[in-house]
């Protein structure tokens, strides 16, 4: 518990939330078995994650434990919310479940897959359940300011390639968030918000590999690459898009200039990710 008041709570969100976060949550934790087990898993995957390769093994057994403990409480209140209290403890503890649900595929020990389609397959499962929580939503979505212009661009030639309503649904959710972050760089509920804004036949596309939604969701990713200091994001870029890369046909990427988009879109999101350092570490 002292690793998540001293390290891990000021490490998950952005600046103006770190009170809630490193005293009151903890506090209403001691009361509310859920809350400590949520706390107490993440904490576990972010000492896993500050250790060498090697010695995590023990922090992400840990990790788990605390996380399947957390799960079945919160299964069992969710048909007897009778308080606004109730109500913010459900709340806080589905934020610290997606925070767990991104980091524990880059730390848990069994994390490689047999081959790349069901590499593709447990990211999509992943998002699925991160998309169960919609507490993330939480966000100011009006007045959006404009996004960087070559990333605008990019989004403008993707449109381009499709006319399917579901697609150029997708890239718009994508450049409003886009916009969002641009315009509040330090709070990453804005790069998860995604998955929860879309349409399920777009997820039903993905799973049935569509090469126009195969190349939306590889611009998410390289979106991600803006929250790359954010150690419960850290590699998501990268494991979407090797994913993506190795599940999709060579004539479909010829067709769509997979490789030069995907190397296009990738550089133009570095480029703006260098432009600032998200507070999250």
């Amino acid at each position: 518990m002292n690793h998540y008041s001293v390290a891990t709570a000021t490490s998950l969100f952005h600046q103006p939330d770190q009170q809630l976060w490193q005293r009151d949550v903890p506090t209403r934790a001691q009361f509310q078995p859920l809350l400590m087990h949520s706390l107490l898993a993440v904490a576990a995957l972010h000492k896993a994650y500050a250790e060498p390769e090697a010695q995590r093994a023990e922090y992400c057994t840990r990790a788990l434990q605390h996380h399947q403990a957390g799960l079945q409480l919160f299964q069992a209140r969710l048909g007897h919310i009778s308080t606004d209290q109730d109500s913010a403890d459900l709340f806080t503890f589905s934020l610290l479940l997606v925070v767990w649900l991104y980091a524990w595929p880059a730390l848990a020990p069994d994390r490689r897959d047999i081959d790349s389609d069901a590499r593709l397959t447990r990211i999509l499962g992943t998002l699925s359940l991160a998309r169960g929580c919609k507490t993330i939503l939480d966000l100011q979505m009006s007045s959006i300011t404009s996004v960087p212009t070559g990333i605008q661009d990019a989004l403008a030639q993707l449109r381009q390639r499709t006319a399917d309503s579901v697609h150029l649904s997708a890239i718009a959710q994508l450049e409003c968030l886009i916009g969002l972050a641009w315009r509040d760089r330090d709070d990453p509920r804005v790069a998860i918000a995604w998955p929860c804004l879309l349409e399920e036949e777009f997820w039903t596309q993905v799973a049935y590999r569509d090469p126009m939604a195969l190349l939306i969701l590889v611009h998410y990713a390289a979106f991600l690459q803006m929250y790359h200091r954010c150690w419960w994001l850290e590699g998501w870029a990268d494991m979407i898009l090797r994913a993506v890369d190795e599940t999709i046909p060579e004539q479909d990427k010829i067709a769509l200039d997979f490789n030069q988009v995907t190397t296009q879109i990738s550089a133009e999101f570095q480029r703006v990710a260098n432009l600032f350092e998200p507070e999250t570490h």
